[in-house]
């Protein structure tokens, strides 16, 4: 009997150990990602499960965390939380933007401000008066060291006659009354008038240099204060000393819902995209002082007609965003301010708590997904990630950049252009506190802390080797495990079939090989399913010939 040697079938092999994230792109490279849940991106190259969310405590509607510097801080109710010490602030119930200038932190639109002494209030104030008598507010014209010159002004068109030193005179000759004083025969110019308005109580919510309105006076207006103290302020102004009735003096701020900090000043624009406004320098609660100085505060129309999405500090600028514009405000003072707009992706409508600075570069969520800002245009980053999202809230920690749109949580390299999904649960609001993850979901605050929990994870269609010659007969896995593992497989569209589980018993990971011969196919889809910690580390390849 003739016996004939046959042919080892040949067979080539190749080794993938770089795994890509989600692609839904139809040229999406091998062994990317159709699916994934509990798989983060931190350990790339290598797929691995991640922490699970774990409840810490029960808040109230509407609550939310917030990066503030290099602490969170926690909205919950009407209290505000940092390093879980509650602090005085109250808030509206809509607060969009919570910064901190200096000691104090500050809520908008709300107006409001506290420090971690306990100090609190509103930004604005008003300050009525009584009718009662002489008890009445009373004006009178000062010298520059807020002195009473001692004498009633004469009013009128003509120079008063038989004037001595030191009398004054209003003259109404012209288009505007000038106060002159009469010295040597000659009545001079005071260039800068002042009036003092003294009443009990009137400067106690008033700071010298802020911009106040008045009103309930024949010089109804806005001024900055020259000076204020307990008992009186002093504008600059001219007018005849007398009693007034029920005058009333406000600070104000404006309406703003995205707020940030830079160079000692507050930037802040509304959402109905208007204006942008900045705080006199310094001065939290000065937003209407425009005396030509360096320390102004400032504001400036905008008169495209689209809303404002976000604001933030970035470099030696501040920008503001809105959909399809980013406008820069350049320059260190009023004097210098030039705000510039180009068109390009800004910060989608609602996500303005997207937008954080990571490694030197801006990254926010777009219309047209996250792009990553250096100042010049930006560019999107995760160009395999398809998903329209709304509501975006994002963070980092260490080197993955985590965001949520409510229902679920991503994890991503932004340097890899990476994104896995972390968990079927999403948060309405991100931040981290002491190394740690924590989102708010519905009416409970949740920290990354748990044990590696379920998890899976579904890699795009592989295809025939183009030469039609060759098909993947076999496979190999290599991974780390301490939990179970089960592999699925999809044959040309059909449903999943288990060809591979395993239970780790042991209490710490190891790694293991997973054998696999594969039927002839057209298409293969591979799915991984499992608990506990796992990183797939490797895939060996054998083709074999038709």
């Amino acid at each position: 009997m003739k016996l004939y040697k046959l042919k080892e079938p040949k067979m080539k092999k190749g080794t993938v150990n770089v795994f890509y994230g989600l692609d839904s792109r139809p040229d999406a490279p091998d062994f990317s990602l159709e699916s994934s849940n509990g798989i983060t991106s931190e350990y790339f190259p290598f797929i691995s499960s991640g922490k699970t969310l774990k409840k810490e405590k029960d808040l109230t509607a509407g609550a939310y965390v917030f990066s503030l510097g290099s602490k969170m801080g926690l909205i919950s109710g009407e209290n505000l939380y940092i390093d879980s010490k509650s602090f005085p602030l109250k808030f509206s119930g809509n607060t969009s933007s919570v910064i901190k200038m200096g000691e104090k932190i500050i809520a908008f639109p709300d107006k409001t401000y506290t420090d971690e002494k306990g100090n609190s209030g509103s930004l604005e104030a008003s300050f009525s008066t009584s009718k009662s008598g002489n008890s009445r507010p009373y004006f009178s014209l000062v010298t520059a060291d807020g002195e009473d010159y001692g004498k009633t002004p004469v009013v009128g068109t003509a120079q008063p006659a038989a004037a001595e030193n030191g009398d004054l005179w209003i003259d109404t000759s012209g288009n505007i009354s000038i106060l002159k004083i009469y010295s040597n025969g000659v009545f001079y110019e005071i260039t800068s008038p002042l009036v003092k308005i003294s009443y009990s109580g009137i400067g106690a919510s008033f700071s010298r240099g802020e911009g106040v309105n008045i009103s309930g006076t024949p010089i109804d207006g806005d001024y900055v204060l020259k000076e204020a103290e307990n008992d009186y302020i002093i504008i600059g102004a001219i007018l005849e000393n007398s009693l007034y009735s029920n005058i009333t003096i406000k600070r104000s701020v404006p309406d703003i819902d995205f707020a940030c900090t830079h160079d000692n000043r507050i930037f802040g624009c509304k959402k109905d995209g208007s204006a942008i406004y900045i705080c006199a320098l310094g001065q939290m609660k000065n937003w209407n002082a425009f005396e030509g100085i360096a320390s102004d505060s400032y504001s400036a129309d905008v008169l495209d007609g689209e809303e404002f999405t976000a604001t933030k500090a970035f470099g030696s600028n501040v920008y503001f965003f809105k959909e399809d514009k980013i406008y820069q405000l350049r320059g260190t003072k009023p004097q210098n301010y030039q705000l510039l707009a180009k068109s390009a992706p800004g910060v989608k409508k609602g996500c303005e708590r997207s937008v954080f600075e990571y490694m030197g570069v801006l990254y926010y969520y777009s219309p047209e997904g996250f792009m990553a800002f250096d100042g010049s245009y930006p560019d999107k980053v995760f160009t395999g990630f398809k998903e329209k999202l709304e509501k975006v809230s994002a963070c980092f920690l260490g080197n993955t950049i985590y965001f949520s749109d409510g229902n679920k949580l991503y994890s991503a390299n932004p340097e890899k252009g990476i994104v896995t999904t972390l968990s079927d649960m999403g948060g309405s609001s991100l931040a981290v506190e002491n190394g740690v993850l924590n989102l708010i979901n519905g009416t409970a605050l949740y920290r990354l802390v748990g044990e590696n929990g379920s998890f899976s994870a579904v890699f795009n269609p592989i295809g025939e080797r183009k030469t039609g010659k060759e098909y993947l007969s076999r496979i190999d896995l290599s991974f780390l495990l301490k939990g179970s593992i089960s592999v699925k497989l999809s044959y040309d569209g059909e449903a999943f079939i288990t060809v591979f589980s395993f239970c780790g018993k042991s209490p710490t990971t190891k790694e293991h090989t997973a054998p696999i011969l594969l039927r002839r196919h057209t298409s293969l889809k591979i799915m991984l399913e499992g608990e506990g910690e796992f990183s797939l580390k490797a895939l060996s390849l054998n083709y074999s010939e038709v």
